[in-house]
């Protein structure tokens, strides 16, 4: 099962880049994320873990497998019910920010047989997820960025 998603931040590139790729962030803007956390010790990169529970689904690890500041990210992810593999390309946009997200899932055990029914469910939250992402990134002040 495979959905992609486009979202528009009026933010430069290196601040939406620097807020989605710490998934601790997700505690500010996502509704079902939970005590999300790093479990892996330095600054965030190819090769942080992190660990969060979220409603429905559970408790969740992800790795980051790709880190290309402030352009491309790739992250592997697994619960109970799935595995999954996301992508989010940024590209400058003006004054702003083009994210296009990507997630391939592989439902696993009892999912596998309700996949097919899925796939509208899981579209309609990313994209009420990513319109989050959004408004929360918005009104945040602007942040100073070094790297």
């Amino acid at each position: 099962m495979d959905i992609a998603i486009d979202v528009a931040v009026n933010r430069p590139v290196e601040e939406v880049f620097e807020y989605l790729s710490d998934f601790r962030n997700e505690n500010e803007w996502n509704v079902v994320s939970k005590n999300t956390r790093l479990l892996s010790s330095g600054p965030v990169g190819i090769g942080s873990r992190f660990a969060g529970d979220y409603e429905r689904m559970g408790a969740m690890n992800y790795e980051i497998l790709e880190f290309e500041r402030p352009r491309w990210l790739k992250v592997r992810g697994s619960s109970k019910q799935m595995d999954w593999v996301s992508t989010f390309q940024f590209k400058e946009t003006g004054s702003g920010t083009t994210v296009h997200g990507t997630m391939a899932m592989q439902p696993t055990g009892f999912m596998r047989v309700l996949a097919p029914l899925m796939g509208g469910m899981v579209k309609s939250q990313t994209a009420k997820g990513m319109e989050s992402f959004k408004a929360t990134m918005e009104g945040k002040p602007a942040t100073p960025f070094s790297h």
